[in-house]
């Protein structure tokens, strides 16, 4: 996959392709399936395919840091590319690309310097200053340069519509496994691991507490999930939550997994967490021995599970 960032300021761009359009934040389902329209048009066309995006996300700018991303970027394009699409378009979305009207944005980018055979979007696209364009409004103008444009209806599941929104409410609620299945793969969080006090050492279980790369993270609990590192997965219980069992308890909540069947010195290091399943709420325990008797039933539980959904894509 060819990545090309800030397209507004490039001149020689891909053309006669079939063009995807959106944010693309979390590649839920409904977003797989724009991609899946696309390269299925491209191949029996034997024309390129394109997804053209937005960085940072426009809700990055418009709410002033309030909004959470998903994926990051990194994680973004490793998924895009591992679905086979051809090139990868950016837009650099800043309080000068909000100027832009609808009209603009369809006839001096799509059609003039991106010529595209067919655009593959959402039935909840909008776009162009104040967001007055839609996918009805694309259509026709597309229409009158010979454009195709496939408007595909949104995707449901479970009675409702999938879309980011909902995934990050349900994440936020520690609902990851309704969340994992409207986004079709475990969601992530990675980030370096960074040094305690050592508890869990002294009782048994070491812990990697990791610094995550994003805000958006399941609520305070513990989780049965996976950790990547270095291409290798493992089980890991992970607990997001205070140590109220111990003295000192920490006024924000840290995120650490206990990796099974794994010893080496991570600190410093990156690693990426897998959530799978909620197990249970985080509590204070009478003494570590009632402590230890919940984590041992914690690992054999993230152990079956692990096992059970080895299936998914979780890279």
């Amino acid at each position: 996959m060819l990545v090309i960032e800030d397209i507004l300021q490039k001149s020689d761009l891909p053309k006669d392709g079939i063009i995807t359009i959106g944010n693309f934040d979390g590649l839920h389902l409904g977003q797989q399936k724009l991609i899946e329209i696309t390269l299925n048009s491209a191949k029996n066309r034997k024309a390129p395919s394109l997804l053209l995006t937005f960085y940072p996300h426009p809700r990055t700018i418009l709410e002033k840091g309030r909004f959470k991303n998903i994926l990051t970027r990194e994680e973004k394009l490793e998924k895009i590319e591992q679905l086979g699409i051809d090139y990868y378009l950016e837009i650099k979305f800043d309080y000068e690309f909000l100027k832009h009207s609808a009209s603009w944005f369809v006839e001096e980018l799509l059609i003039q310097r991106l010529k595209p055979q067919k655009i593959v979007i959402g039935e909840n696209f909008k776009f162009g200053n104040k967001r007055e364009g839609n996918a009805i409004y694309l259509k026709s103008f597309c229409e009158n340069f010979n454009i195709e444009v496939e408007i595909v209806e949104l995707v449901t599941r479970e009675g409702s519509i999938v879309s980011s929104s909902l995934i990050r409410t349900l994440i936020e609620n520690g609902e990851i496994k309704k969340a994992n299945y409207f986004l079709g793969y475990p969601y992530p969080l990675g980030g370096k691991v960074f040094p305690l006090l050592g508890r869990g050492n002294k009782i048994g279980y070491p812990t990697a507490n990791i610094s995550p790369e994003k805000d958006l993270h399941p609520k305070i609990g513990v989780y049965a999930g996976a950790a990547k590192y270095k291409n290798t997965l493992y089980p890991a219980a992970i607990n997001i939550g205070t140590r109220p069992t111990f003295e000192d308890t920490t006024k924000e909540p840290i995120i650490e997994a206990f990796i099974l069947n794994f010893a080496e010195d991570i600190r410093g290091k990156y690693l990426k967490l897998f959530f799978l399943e909620r197990l249970r709420d985080e509590k204070r325990f009478g003494s570590i021995k009632e402590l230890l008797q919940q984590i041992y039933i914690d690992v054999k539980k993230t152990r079956e599970i692990f096992g059970r959904q080895a299936n998914y894509a979780l890279l």
